[in-house]
């Protein structure tokens, strides 16, 4: 009865929509294999209609929310949408219907979708979709959710390395600048805007000195101003900050500026951990020379981490941002890791790694941090005195196989060796010699990460095979 209703009016501008939520409800508790059976015919009737050469503008917009809808319950579907070519004559809706604002909307909200499957991301690229995608943007202007789904659409094409180059030669940073500042006042378009200027600096470097030439930093920084309130705009804003900021030419002025703004998204946002992951990895980004860990440590950074590491403990993500940061904030400087000892970071440091054993990026981050802590006074005595060693050596039995923990792990293991003999002999007691050993052998290909195992060795007083 749906699929009759839907066949009959699939050109009028409610019914599909209807079928749709109808077909939802009715696939809600129904096995997989009825919903697949389901979606497969849905897609299949719905490009049999786009695909008809006497297809108008509704029809095929409805085809397009359709798509888009379907391609977001699971990659199988984007799978399958391509598969029946789907994907061009969404491109084709555009082009076809380019002064119609929602088929615009509802065909870069598809692409969007589809975008999710690095295959169909690929795909897009090569019908053309970039270029349209950017076109419809800039022809839309005044069209705020063109403008949103236009930046999420491209936010996910750079998936694609491909893509990245095709946006650089269309101007889409230009585009979604444009937004940005045309659309100041609405959030929903400096969320998307900011996060695809993040997205594409992070993926290509191409676009990422486009955005850089074009005051991009200053319009993400008074984005982040004007919307102080709005926790995705501080989250997008300092993902985007970490990507642009780093090797600037006016580099000094520009990291206060940010610092300044990514900490003071952290104190509005104290409770919100997608702020305050995006935070820490922001000002561990910004920490890249001597020069700007000072600044951000003489504005409060450190503070800023640690604090961020009392206030989620349980949170993963968290607390692998801020112990990177500490870790890079304390490299190569004195007294950045003897503000970071005296604020208790190394206990914090470790207790960490206890309560996220199983997290690896959590235990190569805090391990990355402990590592730079050793050269500070008291430094070795306080990871030893807080049980660094066993919680080190615990660390490397649970992630013997993940590459990044091994390597601060040996790292961590040859600078406590290096504090005496007593080190030594804890480290040998509690199993260390045996587990530099085995990552030689777990990782025989990895000369890296043999020289760090060979280091710790030679520490402990071991010859080097």
């Amino acid at each position: 009865i749906v699929f009759g209703a839907l066949k009959r009016h699939f050109g009028h501008p409610k019914i599909p929509f209807y079928a749709l939520e109808t077909f939802e409800y009715l696939c809600k508790d129904a096995s997989h294999k009825l919903v697949y059976d389901t979606h497969r015919a849905i897609i299949e009737s719905v490009v049999g209609f786009m695909d008809n050469p006497k297809a108008g503008a509704q029809v095929q917009e409805n085809g397009c929310f359709i798509l888009g809808t379907v391609a977001k319950c699971n990659t199988e579907n984007c799978k399958s949408i391509s598969a029946a070519n789907g994907i061009p004559l969404i491109v084709s809706a555009m082009v076809q219907h380019r002064a119609r604002r929602t088929v615009q909307e509802k065909a870069c909200s598809a692409l969007y979708e589809l975008a999710r499957d690095l295959e169909c991301c690929k795909s897009i690229g090569i019908t053309n979709g970039v270029v349209v995608v950017v076109n419809a943007m800039r022809k839309h202007r005044d069209a705020a959710q063109v403008q949103v789904n236009g930046c999420s659409t491209l936010s996910r094409l750079v998936d694609d390395t491909d893509n990245c180059r095709l946006i650089k030669e269309a101007h889409g940073v230009a585009v979604v600048l444009e937004a940005i500042r045309h659309y100041e006042c609405d959030v929903k378009v400096q969320v998307r805007g900011i996060f695809a200027l993040g997205k594409l600096s992070g993926r290509d470097h191409g676009n990422r000195r486009a955005i850089v030439e074009a005051d991009g930093i200053r319009v993400v920084l008074e984005a982040m101003q004007k919307h102080f309130c709005h926790a995705q705009v501080q989250a997008a804003g300092c993902s985007a900050l970490s990507n642009l900021v780093p090797g600037h030419k006016s580099r000094e002025v520009i990291i206060a500026e940010s610092c300044t703004a990514v900490q003071n998204a952290m104190k509005r946002h104290w409770s919100m951990t997608g702020v305050q992951e995006k935070a820490c990895w922001a000002l561990g980004e910004l920490a890249e020379d001597t020069g700007s860990r000072r600044i951000i440590a003489s504005r409060g950074g450190i503070e800023s981490v640690l604090s961020s590491m009392r206030h989620h403990v349980s949170d993963a993500s968290v607390q692998a941002s801020a112990c990177r940061a500490l870790g890079r904030l304390a490299n190569l400087n004195q007294d950045n890791s003897k503000m970071i000892v005296n604020g208790n970071g190394i206990p914090l440091l470790i207790s960490t790694m206890r309560h996220h054993l199983a997290h690896a990026p959590v235990q190569s981050s805090a391990c990355f941090a402990l590592s730079h802590l050793t050269e500070a006074s008291n430094g070795c005595k306080l990871i030893v005195k807080n049980a660094g060693i066993a919680a080190v050596i615990e660390s490397m039995q649970r992630h013997a196989c993940h590459d990044g923990v091994q390597k601060w792990a040996c790292c961590l293991l040859k600078l406590l060796a290096k504090g005496g003999l007593r080190y030594q002999k804890q480290i040998r007691d509690a199993g260390g010699i045996m587990l530099i050993q085995l990552v030689k052998a777990t990782f025989p290909d990895n000369k890296s990460l043999h020289w760090y195992a060979d280091d710790a060795l030679q520490a402990l007083g071991e010859g080097v095979v």
